[in-house]
């Protein structure tokens, strides 16, 4: 026999304290004054010996009731016992959005907890840092004791996560829920950018998961009011497109109807009618300004690259440095700062010096000067937004090739495989690599410069204000900056708001000015695949209520607290039993004193 909680046994010193007490009364004793000695012959001797033969009965009685109590606490068992008691177990809870939105999720994770009353409950995500993991993990004892509740998404991280897992735990166990089955839901929303004029229809686009022979009605919501409704195509996709009256800000929702699960909407926001609040910084024989002046989308200023100290950033929605200009330290960290929020366009037109360097991430720049007559022709980059697609092909003459110390995101690319215009994926800076003159390219007197000129500053506009995923942090224009809930609450932050943790619009006030962002799941959890092979040492049970009972059983040897609990109470049942005999028998001893 063992026990599951063996600290518990330190209490069986209190069945000692019975026996003290008795030794103490027995030397207690009470003086009798009898008017005359022939009433002590009425006595019965017998059933004095009796009652004293039933004193020592009661005190066993009630000291092995307190030592079979205590064992029932310590919890006894008989057989091996692999189940474990609180603390020594840990259940891991996938909180990806794929698992944490499916609707058998709440219950599961109740169920698990009543099951294994004590284990630690902790929340993972599948791109949890190793160390993160490796931190909790060491407080399960044994070490084997882990479930993992998970819809096992099938994506990139799922895979590795499992093998962290397996090289610290012998033989986790993977409760699997159900692959998430709705009728239909909403797997992406396209929008071909976030910034438009006044009086644009602004077309929306969405992508619906259809595993049935089902095609729900799906409405738009725009500010509140439906303004549209269709039916997917056979392809799943549904085209609406709304009409952006005034300037302001837009916000919505595309929804299927007959389901409220948040796979089942998606959210946007943009901004329409305002001008791009420009800062340029002029390059040598630039023909920017005059292209930028030319269009009435924008609010443009240009200083000189000696007047940039003097400029100021506050209420630009975007600053262009055309030309890679020596700028004192100081300016090149005020560039760096506003390219945390807003996006900043640079031109190369000069082989970068140390500081240009740094801040563009390069190891080298090699100029390319082609001969005359030759040229080099823009494309749209793999995995560029769609918007690039629609721009026509330039010829570039003279340009820079790059050799980055970080991983960018090309957007506009040589037809040489060299990228002509792209992006550095940690902030919003993006880098052209051939100068707006004639003389080193033909885009100024293109027919469609214009066009794409206007197309590429709504799009740089744009990404500042791109939809968010749950759980990455909405930016703040400086602390003290409130942030509104989709549930309604308000929340005044310093920092970075973190806690999006729901899908919705949140709104950020910003001394009396409002900004809507719209905060989505990951694209890649509303993808119905299932990891089908996980790692070779890890055991699949269904997240079934059953099934978890079931393995419980398996784990646990026989409990023999039942068995404890019922010797308990028979003995204090015997010892109420004769207390009861011998306060009779005193009674009847009493009725022969007053004779």
């Amino acid at each position: 026999m063992s026990f599951l909680w063996p600290g518990t046994l330190v209490l069986l010193a209190a069945a000692g304290i019975p026996v003290l007490i008795h030794l103490l009364g027995e030397q207690r004793y009470e003086k009798v004054y009898f008017s005359s000695i022939r009433l002590l012959k009425q006595i019965e001797t017998d059933s004095l010996r009796k009652i004293r033969l039933r004193q020592w009965i009661i005190l066993i009685l009630r000291t092995l009731g307190i030592l079979f109590l205590v064992m029932a606490l310590a919890g006894p068992f008989a057989g091996e016992w692999r189940l474990g008691g609180p603390g020594e177990g840990l259940i891991l809870v996938d909180y990806s959005p794929s698992s944490r939105f499916h609707r058998d999720f709440e219950t599961i994770v109740n169920i698990l907890q009543s099951e294994f009353p004590g284990w630690d409950t902790l929340r993972v995500y599948e791109k949890m840092p190793p160390q993160t993991l490796t931190q909790k993990l060491p407080r399960t004892r044994p070490p084997e004791h882990l479930f993992f509740l998970t819809d096992l998404q099938a994506n990139e991280a799922m895979p590795v996560f499992l093998s962290n897992l397996r090289n610290h735990v012998n033989n986790p166990v993977i409760l699997a829920l159900n692959p998430f089955r709705e009728r239909s839901w909403i797997q992406s929303l396209e929008i071909p950018a976030r910034y438009f004029p006044a009086g644009d229809f602004i077309p929306v686009r969405a992508v619906l998961a259809l595993p049935e022979d089902r095609h729900p009605l799906t409405y738009l919501t725009v500010n509140g009011k439906r303004v549209a409704q269709t039916r997917p195509d056979a392809s799943g996709y549904v085209e609406f497109s709304f009409l952006a009256e005034s300037p302001g800000h837009y916000h919505g929702m595309v929804k299927t109807e007959g389901s409220d699960h948040p796979f089942n909407q998606r959210y946007f926001s943009l901004k329409a009618g305002e001008k791009i609040s420009i800062l340029l910084v002029e390059g040598e024989d630039s023909y920017l300004l005059p292209a930028l002046e030319a269009l009435f989308t924008v609010d443009v200023e240009s200083v000189m690259p000696d007047h940039f100290p003097g400029s100021p950033l506050e209420n630009r929605d975007l600053l262009i440095v055309d030309g890679l200009h020596p700028f004192p330290k100081a300016q090149m960290a005020r560039i760096r700062r506003f390219a945390q929020h807003k996006p900043v366009w640079i031109v190369m037109d000069r082989q970068p010096d140390p500081a240009w360097k740094e801040m563009l991430v390069l190891q080298d720049a090699r100029e390319y000067k082609l001969s005359d007559g030759q040229f080099r022709i823009t494309e749209r980059a793999e995995a560029a937004n769609p918007v690039f697609s629609e721009l026509p092909g330039f010829s570039i003459s003279r340009y820079f090739s790059i050799q980055a110390d970080t991983p960018y995101q090309p957007l506009l690319r040589l037809n040489d495989g060299n990228p002509f215009l792209y992006t550095l994926r940690e902030n919003y800076i993006y880098i052209q690599t051939s100068p707006f003159r004639l003389t080193d390219n033909q885009m100024g007197t293109h027919p469609l410069f214009t066009r794409t000129l206007k197309t590429v500053l709504f799009y740089f506009a744009g990404m500042t204000r791109q939809d968010i995923r749950i759980g990455e942090p909405i930016p703040i224009q400086q602390a003290g900056d409130e942030i509104i809930r989709p549930d309604g609450r308000r929340v005044k932050v310093l920092e970075p708001y973190t806690d999006t943790d729901i899908p919705g619009i949140y709104t950020r006030v910003n001394n009396g000015r409002q900004d809507h962002i719209a905060v989505n799941w990951p694209e890649s959890e509303t993808k119905n695949t299932v990891l089908e092979s996980p790692l070779p040492g890890i055991r699949i049970i269904p997240a079934q209520t059953d099934e978890i009972r079931a393995f419980r059983e398996t784990l646990k040897g026989k409990s023999l607290t039942p068995l404890f609990f019922l010797l308990t109470a028979l003995c204090w049942g015997g010892e109420l039993f004769l207390m009861v005999l011998n306060m009779k028998k005193r009674g009847k001893t009493k009725k022969y004193d007053r004779y």
